[in-house]
C-alpha cells in the first residue's frame, strides 16, 4: 500500500484533524488578545487612580514628591521632604488643610521637614 493510498482512506480524518488544529490556533489567539487587553485595561485603571485630580496647574507633572489626600495628589515643583516619610507629611498635610478650613488643592506646600 502506497502513501496516497493510505492518504486517501484517511482524507476525511486528515481533514477534520487540520480543521481542529487551525480552530485551537485561532481560539488561542483570540484568548491571548483578550487577556492582553484585559492587562491593559487594568494598567490604565491603575493609571487613573494615580493620576493628580488637582485642578490644571495646582501640580507641576514633573514634581516626584507627591502625597495622596482624601483622593487629591498634593505635589509641586519645591515640594521637599526632609527626614519625613510620605504618610506622615500626608497627615501633615491634612492637618494644616482641616485647621485653616482651605481645601486641600488650594494649599500649596514648598517643604516639610522634620525638627528635633
Amino acid at each position: 500500500m502506497t502513501i496516497k493510498a493510505m492518504l486517501e482512506s484517511y482524507e476525511a480524518e486528515i481533514i477534520i484533524l487540520f480543521a481542529i488544529v487551525i480552530g485551537a490556533i485561532i481560539a488561542v489567539k483570540v484568548v491571548s488578545a483578550f487577556i492582553a487587553g484585559a492587562r491593559q485595561r487594568a494598567a490604565a485603571a491603575s493609571a487613573a487612580a494615580r493620576q493628580e485630580i488637582l485642578p490644571a496647574g495646582e501640580a507641576s507633572p514633573d514634581s516626584r514628591t507627591t502625597a495622596l489626600i482624601n483622593g487629591y495628589q498634593v505635589s509641586g515643583e519645591g515640594l521637599s521632604l526632609s527626614d519625613v516619610d510620605e504618610k506622615t507629611a500626608a497627615m501633615i498635610l491634612a492637618i494644616v488643610a482641616h485647621d485653616a478650613g482651605i481645601p486641600i488643592a488650594e494649599l500649596q506646600f514648598k517643604s516639610i521637614r522634620a525638627t528635633s
